[in-house]
């Protein structure tokens, strides 16, 4: 069976100057120039990665979720979520990727069990800017071979972590809403293929429906059920294009164990059935894109 979404080391090339750096470091121009400046939604399994934004407009995909950048921003990727982008041209910034089995237990206890995570600069100092000074020092150190390099890469390694995942209070006061969105994500990313609905997740982060649905709107944009919609759909476009399964095969795998009701949910969110979608050969239409917002019963 083919595989849904690409899994790459580091896009199947060595990882780094030395095979046991504690990081990686490149611009995202070195990457993103020669592939138009997008990339395709992939994972990695034993990787985590920090994108630095230095200058807005990135389309961000990643747990599901579509997100824009209006400026300077930084995203942390967990390993085995799918992430991919849509850079403007001549997009200015940095990616560390941050080999699992390279890090201290500590650090990789936390990057395993960690939802994605965004920092978005005017709103987030002095993370934002302590995390962007550790990434200009980790850029000006790692093409160097000072004997102390490994040493010091990986404590810029564990710094760079800790200002990512450093917990930052909501607005309100009332509760970390940021550390609450990324685990809706995470939940959502690990039980869309099942019967996972808005009660569930409110459940799971110990809040009323109206209390998550009032989080998602404020940090992620959209509704929860909106949100789980989304995931299925990208989900179902993936196996129509890289599977040959039928539909009442794919249905079930994108929490839909009714193959009619999968078809209508498609249908309404893309605006053609799948087996036409599939025929037709889309590249990806997301149910945003489509006329009106679409809530699917059984996600709410």
């Amino acid at each position: 069976m083919p595989t849904l979404v690409p899994t790459y080391d580091l896009y199947g090339e060595r990882l780094s100057h030395h095979l046991d750096d504690p990081v990686h470091h490149e611009r995202i121009r070195d990457r993103s120039e020669r592939h138009s400046w997008t990339i395709r939604p992939h994972r990695h399994d034993g990787l985590a990665q920090l994108f630095l934004f230095r200058s807005g407009g990135v389309r961000i995909t990643a747990g599901g979720l579509d997100l824009d950048t209006t400026g300077p921003a930084a995203l942390l990727v967990p390993p085995r979520m799918v992430h991919g982008f849509r850079f403007p041209a001549e997009t200015a910034g940095d990616v560390v990727t941050l080999p699992l089995d390279q890090q201290s237990p500590a650090i990789r206890a936390r990057l395993q069990g960690q939802a994605m995570a965004l920092l978005r600069g005017p709103a987030d100092p002095p993370h934002f800017d302590g995390l962007v000074a550790t990434v200009d020092q980790i850029a000006h150190l790692f093409p160097r071979f000072d004997p102390e390099r490994r040493a010091l890469l990986a404590s810029l390694a564990e710094t760079l972590t800790l200002y990512a995942l450093a917990e930052r209070q909501a607005d309100d006061g009332a509760e970390l809403g940021d550390a609450r969105a990324s685990a809706l994500c995470a939940l959502v990313e690990t039980g869309y293929s099942g019967d996972l609905s808005v009660a569930d997740c409110a459940r799971a982060l110990d809040l009323s429906p109206t209390h998550l649905t009032r989080l998602s709107r404020r940090y992620l944009g959209v509704p929860p059920g909106e949100l789980i919609l989304r995931r299925r759909m990208l989900e179902a476009r993936r196996l129509l294009r890289d599977t040959r399964q039928t539909v009442a095969q794919i249905g079930p795998r994108c929490g839909y164990r009714d193959p009619a009701y999968f078809v209508r949910v498609f249908s309404r969110a893309h605006g053609i059935p799948p087996g036409r979608y599939r025929k037709n050969g889309h590249a990806g239409l997301d149910p945003a894109d489509a006329q009106g917002s679409v809530t699917e019963r059984n996600a709410g």
